[in-house]
């Protein structure tokens, strides 16, 4: 069943938060780690930190994808999709 509301503000909100701020503060973390620094453990805990946001990410996109497009058996973009 596909919903007919539009995809919320807050969603996208929340989504351009999570690629921002988060994935560059593993990233960096992770970097970091791999530079040298950290023990095995935080380098551990750094990766399923980075796996656990990368899950989220994914799930949030792909909500936002199925709120915004309806049809893919056709260029045409949809009155809905707009």
């Amino acid at each position: 069943m596909v919903s007919t509301n539009k995809p919320s503000t807050n969603l996208i909100g929340v989504l351009q938060i999570l690629s921002s701020s988060r994935m560059a503060e593993t990233a960096a973390a992770v970097l970091a780690s791999a530079a040298g620094g950290s023990s095995d453990k935080e380098h551990q805990e750094q990766i399923k930190s980075f796996r656990d946001f990368l899950l989220s990410y994914n799930k949030l996109s792909e909500i936002c994808f199925d709120a915004c497009v309806w049809d893919l058996t056709t260029r045409k973009v949809k009155d809905q999709e707009v």
